[in-house]
């Protein structure tokens, strides 16, 4: 039962860093901070409860239509929004837990998600991901919530140091780093990056077929 409501829920929030808590998952039920409306929800419905950090004081409008959207596109479901302070997800969250009264879902950062997957309260995401929904993901992106062979978040944005580039310097620097001066092929620092992408790609399985094949020229 747990997988079907969370796949049906990731279509809602593919693009947020959301993270599933394994304790929780009522259905027809209200769950804390729950409000009026989940009290009158039909016993045939699913309660998909949705708790953010701080987002409902510029972000209200946004996720209200986004909700109603996908009531709309699946009556037997009713989302139930809660959003917490900053300084309170995680009293609370703990709390919610002991009471058995865990969100399905909620809005945490890197730290927070890592902590709790720690502490076994998270699901793996790669048990209810397809690849494709996978592959949307940069490979660091994804690797920001992993714990060994286990991911327990979707991401929902990065900050990158750097936002602006020229491209054109950018391109001569990679041509520069991976071409051999004196020969004009690609030379091992080349080599060791593909192999390094297609360790990911193995590790993700999302590898397409291949075969190696090494040459050892002048220790290029």
């Amino acid at each position: 039962m747990q997988k079907n409501r969370i796949k049906r829920w990731i279509f809602l929030f593919s693009l947020l860093i959301v993270c599933f808590l394994l304790v929780s998952c009522q259905t027809g039920a209200s769950t804390a901070g729950s409000s009026k409306k989940i009290a009158t929800v039909a016993k045939d419905k699913t309660v998909l409860s949705f708790w953010t950090i701080d987002l409902k004081a510029n972000f209200k409008n946004y996720f209200e239509d986004l909700i109603n959207k996908y009531e709309t596109e699946h009556p037997d479901i009713t989302i139930d929004w809660t959003d917490v302070t900053y300084d309170d997800i995680v009293p609370k969250l703990q709390e919610a837990i002991r009471k058995n009264q865990a969100p399905d879902v909620v809005n945490l950062n890197t730290q927070m998600a890592l902590s709790m997957a720690g502490q076994n309260q998270l699901l793996d995401v790669n048990t209810v991901l397809s690849e494709q929904q996978k592959a949307i993901y940069t490979d660091s992106l994804w690797d920001s919530a992993r714990m060994g062979d286990q991911v327990y978040a979707l991401p929902w944005y990065a900050s990158p140091d750097i936002m602006f580039v020229n491209g054109r310097l950018l391109q001569q620097a990679q041509a520069q780093v991976n071409i051999d001066a004196l020969t004009g092929v690609k030379n091992k620092h080349s080599y060791l990056e593909a192999a390094a992408h297609m360790d990911r790609l193995i590790e993700r399985h999302r590898q397409p077929p291949f075969a190696v094949v090494m040459f050892d020229v002048n220790n290029l």
